[in-house]
């Protein structure tokens, strides 16, 4: 039976790891979205309502990137807590739930309207995502043996490097393939919505690191001992 139980603690720990590893590649496409749509978003064309009547439209999106910085430093200081608390799987579904709901969001019309309301949306992204590293490397310590913690820390930072790379250009074709598809009433009309799908797919895929975490990590970090 011996044999039996370290295998199965072997093929846990490979699950959590391949788990983390895919967490931070589609929580750097979160991260990525507004960066590759903000040309589209500080358009008129962009479909958004502008409601302020003091700040223009770049106003608003300069002080959205200011306060998106903001809520990342704040969510590092106030959620670290939490993290300790919940644990580091439950943290992270939490966070991947919550991105799932805001990215989806900002992906449709009825739901995201407003430059107001994009900005709300980006705020609680950037404050969810602020806590993904440390729940990263709280799951690491409690579901792998210590002497593997700076090889799997190694990993998380190289799929934060690919998170980047690939989204970006993901991002760029999924834009230009958008585009190619919008109704030609849409395009007379001078709406550009082809943006929307950027925050549709980043939200979406966000549900396969949210699936593997919750069955990956059903069993407790004391199958380890």
């Amino acid at each position: 039976a011996a044999p039996e139980k370290d295998s199965n603690k072997g093929n846990e720990s490979w699950g959590i790891s391949l788990s983390l590893f895919i967490t931070y590649l589609t929580v750097m496409a979160a991260k990525c979205a507004l960066p590759s749509t903000l040309a589209i978003l500080s358009s008129t064309n962009s479909g958004l309502i502008h409601q302020s009547t003091k700040l223009s439209r770049d106003d608003v999106i300069s002080r959205l990137l200011a306060l998106s910085t903001l809520s990342i430093a704040a969510g590092k200081i106030f959620l670290g807590p939490v993290i300790d608390s919940l644990g580091g799987i439950k943290s992270l579904q939490i966070t991947l739930l919550a991105l799932v709901m805001c990215l989806g969001s900002i992906g449709i019309a009825q739901t995201c309207p407003t430059l107001s309301s994009l900005a709300l949306y980006i705020i609680i992204v950037d404050f969810g995502f602020s806590s993904c590293w440390a729940a990263c490397v709280k799951t690491i310590r409690e579901y792998t043996e210590e002497k593997r913690w700076s090889k799997e820390i190694g990993r998380l930072a190289m799929a934060a490097r690919l998170g980047n790379a690939i989204s970006f250009a993901f991002f760029a074709w999924l834009l230009q393939w958008a585009s190619s598809r919008t109704p030609a009433n849409v395009v007379t009309s001078g709406v550009d919505t082809s943006w929307r799908w950027v925050y549709r797919a980043s939200g979406a895929i966000q549900l396969i690191p949210l699936a593997m975490l919750t069955h990956f990590g059903r069993k407790g970090r004391d199958d380890l001992a």
